[in-house]
């Protein structure tokens, strides 16, 4: 009779959300909530009790940093810019601080959340094109970049604020750092698995030699920054929800 109970009065919630994005890492302002660009999503609940929930949120967005933005003279000189489309899949348990799950309109609370997703995000790819002007020069590389899909992981971690203006509707704020397992959103460290070689002529030791120099000093001049750290960036927005699932008895 008691889990009859309990699952009587679950519950459920869909809704959209608006949030603003910023990278946190190498490139661009160092500030830590500063948004630049907007994004949007879907968000579900599954209401385990008055102050709990499951919740999972499904979101694309695109993150943007130039250094000519930064405050930092320092960082200004570099000149470094990167974007980022990323899309990002996660499940967070959420905390309400007061009861709030419950059949009552007019409620609101704080709350906390953390919890792992999956993140999707670009990541650039150089083909160097050696070729030699002359019989008697050496090989002198063109590149082009092209991007592809790394998968990942993210640790989302967050605060907010919710308001139940009627039985059915929940508004929210909330503001959210997700801690990545990945140094490359902002494309700041070229490895060797990411610089391809071409070349159409026959090569000597010589040549091969010449070929490997090249490919390194691209590889160094194209990379920058922290190398050890893996990057950060941070969602603050607004959610809006709606409540179903088991009909309400009553609603205050």
């Amino acid at each position: 009779m008691t889990l009859f109970n309990k699952m009587h009065g679950q519950r459920h919630e869909a809704g959209v959300f608006i949030r603003g994005s910023n990278l946190i890492w190498n490139v661009g302002r160092n500030h830590y909530v500063l948004p630049n660009y907007l994004s949007g999503g879907l968000i579900y609940r599954y209401i385990l009790a008055e102050r709990y929930a499951l919740r999972s949120n499904f979101l694309g967005a695109k993150l943007l940093a130039k250094d000519q933005q930064a405050d930092e003279t320092y960082c200004k000189g570099h000149g470094k810019k990167t974007d980022n489309y990323i899309g990002e899949a996660s499940v967070v348990f959420e905390f309400n601080f007061f009861d709030f799950n419950g059949q009552h309109k007019n409620k609101h609370t704080p709350f906390m959340f953390v919890g792992l997703g999956l993140l999707g995000h670009q990541r650039k790819r150089y083909s160097l094109y050696y070729k030699k002007n002359s019989p008697d020069t050496t090989f002198e590389p063109e590149f082009r970049v092209n991007n592809h899909i790394k998968m990942n992981y993210n640790i989302p971690f967050g605060i907010g604020y919710k308001y139940k203006f009627s039985c059915k509707w929940i508004a929210g704020f909330e503001l959210g750092i997700r801690f990545t397992g990945t140094n490359q959103l902002d494309n700041n460290i070229v490895s060797k698995e990411n610089v391809l070689e071409f070349t159409s002529e026959e090569l000597s030791e010589a040549d091969r030699e010449n070929i490997r120099r090249q490919t390194e000093s691209f590889r160094e001049a194209h990379t920058f920054g922290v190398l050890r750290s893996n990057d950060r960036y941070v969602f603050s927005g607004l959610s809006l929800s709606y409540t179903f699932g088991h009909p309400s008895c009553y609603c205050d």
